[in-house]
């Protein structure tokens, strides 16, 4: 036998009159409405806060992929020995490369100071300098410098290096490290 008689909270015929629906907030002060979102607005701010700190390291993290970073160490930390060997042209080679190396969008402000190191021992010597500028105003039958051709070219890489680290430090290059960076290789 199936009974017909069902609960009171299972009646679905409609009611007589409006329903009372009880609003305890409706009733409180503004403060106490703001009091009650609060935590829901604390954590709303916060996840907003790890959102935007999050894609600010995505935006410094200079690839996704951790291994050309390792990379790019490795060539500048062979750059830079090869940039102070006793052979010129392994010199002049590793110049150019840590020259290259800064342009990348791998080395920022820091790994730039640490490359503009290479060029200053090149750059040191006024006489060599001297000589590189001389040797472009005189004529091919009298050369008026006392330094090699190769050592030039050290001269001529070192100054193209300073520039580029001077750009990307926000730095201002002299003007006779501009009239080396110009010469022919």
């Amino acid at each position: 036998m199936i009974s017909t008689h069902m609960p009171g909270y299972l009646n679905f015929a409609p009611s007589r009159g409006p329903i009372d629906v009880p609003t305890p907030i409706a009733d409180g002060e503004w403060w106490q409405i703001v009091a009650a979102l609060l935590p829901l607005v604390t954590v709303f701010a916060a996840a907003l806060v790890a959102v935007i700190i999050g894609l600010r390291r995505h935006q410094r993290t200079p690839t996704r992929h951790p291994e050309r970073g390792t990379d790019w160490w490795d060539r500048a930390q062979w750059a830079l020995d090869a940039s102070l060997d006793d052979d010129l042209k392994k010199r002049e080679i590793g110049l150019s490369a840590l020259e290259l190396l800064n342009a990348s969008d791998l080395s920022g402000l820091e790994e730039s100071r640490i490359i503009g190191a290479a060029w200053a021992s090149p750059l040191r010597d006024k006489e060599l300098l001297g000589g590189a500028l001389q040797k472009e105003s005189a004529t091919d039958s009298e050369p008026t410098s006392r330094f090699s051709r190769q050592e030039e070219r050290v001269a001529i890489r070192a100054a193209r290096l300073r520039l580029s680290t001077d750009r990307k430090q926000g730095l201002h290059s002299p003007s006779w490290v501009e009239e080396i960076a110009k010469r022919q290789l």
